[in-house]
């Protein structure tokens, strides 16, 4: 393991079902950037490869000295052909507690064949059949979360033009289920059926997706 003065890497990751709508790490993170303290970070990270096939794990915690402690964990393996990877399997979940409230978030990923194409901050993903499980429970000043995502799809695009804005259609069998509320927006889903405004605002129904998340 090793310390670093940086802040925590976001494990929440949209594909995987576990990246927040509501407030709460936002808040966090205002948090930590008005109080500009250097974060006390341990992390432990491994990695191979054999060929085309590459597995890797990490995992870290970080005190960032300002009220907000948080944690995360990951793993994956896939065989991989340049932007192409095939047989793809990954898993995260993070946790992180601040004024803004407590959060826990995890997620399962898994797809026959993606491929992923990056520029700087902007990218491309297509995914063909696709299948992911997550969700997560939070609650605080900014917001809360109690919601379960499941999906299993035929082919899911992305389409990311930097950090914050990225375009999701996915066409498949979708039975999310609960609901987000806070600052940077809500979402409410039932089996499948939903609405979201906000940072994401789109609708999904049983059988697809789309939503614009900015």
């Amino acid at each position: 393991m090793s310390d670093s003065s940086s802040e925590t890497e976001d494990f929440g990751d949209s594909e995987l079902g576990c990246k927040s709508q509501n407030g709460i790490k936002l808040f966090n993170k205002i948090q930590n950037k008005s109080r500009n303290r250097k974060a006390n970070k341990k992390r432990a990270e491994a990695r191979t490869q054999d060929g085309q096939a590459e597995a890797y794990a990490r995992a870290e915690a970080t005190d960032h000295r300002t009220g907000v402690f948080s944690a995360g964990a990951g793993a994956g393996v896939a065989v991989v052909n340049g932007d192409d990877r095939f047989l793809e399997l990954k898993a995260n979940a993070d946790a992180e507690f601040g004024l803004g409230g407590a959060i826990a978030e995890a997620g399962v990923n898994g797809a026959a064949y993606r491929h992923q194409e990056k520029n700087g901050n902007s990218g491309l993903s297509l995914s063909l059949l696709e299948g992911s499980i997550g969700g997560g429970v939070g609650l605080g000043a900014g917001g809360a979360k109690a919601k379960v995502d499941a999906k299993v799809d035929v082919v899911h695009t992305r389409i990311k033009f930097d950090d914050d804005v990225a375009v999701d259609a996915r066409l498949g069998l979708n039975a999310s289920t609960g609901a987000e509320l806070g600052p940077a927006g809500a979402s409410v889903s039932f089996l499948g059926f939903g609405i979201s405004v906000g940072r994401k605002t789109g609708f999904s129904f049983p059988f697809g997706e789309f939503s614009l998340n900015f």
